[in-house]
């Protein structure tokens, strides 16, 4: 008969140890961390070229309304619903500013701030987004945006009612040749309205 201090079992030990699993853990950690700092980025430079081609695509519209109808449209209301039949519908810029707008004055000259006016441009309604799906901010000299004789007989002192400043302030145009700026907010947002019209 056998004992039970006789009985010998030969069994192989395989697995990771700690120290194994614990080395491994950091080199998947590092590997997951630089992968996903790539689709990062790799993902901002492809909202950034969207941004930048529906850009070039409103500032076509634009000069393209220019030429059919001898001045610019005047900006769309920022607050409209998406399911809004006004969205990207122009605003009256013979007439005070209208809701989701905003007109500021500058000795005698007045601009409209407001969003891109889609509808009128006859572009596709998400044009009025940037990439990162807020509302492109439209501001336009109003004279410039309510008949072509007003848009003929315009004529800015100085650097004009529109001054464009870099990071530190510094002005940016040195001449009255700005009629409209269109902004996207980038990445953050700050100051824009948002995909649902809100701030």
């Amino acid at each position: 008969s056998r004992t039970s201090g006789d009985c010998k079992m030969n069994i192989s030990q395989k697995g990771f140890s700690v120290l194994e699993l614990a080395i491994s853990l950091v080199i998947s950690s590092i590997i997951y961390v630089s992968f996903l700092g790539y689709f990062v980025n790799m993902s901002k430079g492809d909202l950034e070229k969207e941004t930048n081609a529906k850009i070039q695509e409103i500032e076509a519209a634009l000069n393209k309304y220019v030429q059919t109808n001898g001045y610019l449209p005047c900006p769309a209301s920022r607050d409209d619903a998406l399911t809004s039949s006004n969205l990207g519908v122009s605003t009256d810029c013979t007439l005070g500013s209208a809701t989701g707008t905003t007109d500021v004055t500058n000795a005698s000259t007045t601009i409209r701030i407001g969003a891109v006016p889609v509808a009128t441009l006859g572009v596709d309604r998400n044009y009025i987004f940037d990439g990162w799906k807020n509302r492109f901010t439209y501001i336009v000299v109003k004279s410039l945006a309510t008949t072509s004789s007003s848009f003929k007989s315009y004529a800015a002192s100085g650097t004009g009612p529109i001054i464009i400043q870099d990071k530190n302030a510094n002005q940016t145009n040195v001449s009255n040749d700005v009629s409209y700026v269109l902004i996207s907010h980038g990445m953050k947002g700050y100051g824009a309205y948002n995909i649902d019209g809100t701030v």
